[in-house]
């Protein structure tokens, strides 16, 4: 099996294809952002004002994502520095902000779906 999967391609990655895949996934994170975003500006500042329901996806998308990167990268931080003493773990204000605006974000947007279907 191990041959099979090196003849197709799959192997271990070194350091430079390594940054390489990592950089081309933050770049296709950064445009699935924008995109999200403007979409949702579209939505907002012409699709509402002209008296159609303003679709909500985009918005929920980028907010759901946003925080899926952000508790990603505290996991993983958390994990590479666990069992080192010198490291000092962030203040509880910094673990609880993203989860706070998270939900704050989410009830504004529940309450923009109800308020555009009532």
């Amino acid at each position: 099996m191990k041959i099979f999967l090196h003849k197709l391609g799959f192997h271990k990655m070194d350091e430079m294809e390594r940054s390489i895949v990592l950089r081309a996934q933050a770049y296709g994170f950064r445009f699935l952002a924008a995109a999200l975003f403007l979409w949702s500006a579209w939505e907002a500042w012409v699709v509402r004002p002209n008296g159609a329901l303003m679709d909500q996806r985009p918005c929920l998308l980028l907010i759901c994502a946003c925080f899926v990167q952000i508790s990603v990268q505290l996991f993983l931080g958390r994990r590479a520095v666990s069992g080192d003493e010198e490291y000092r773990p962030p203040s509880l204000l910094r673990i609880l902000a993203p989860l706070f605006f998270l939900t704050l974000l989410l009830a504004v947007v529940g309450a923009g779906m109800l308020a555009g279907r009532g």
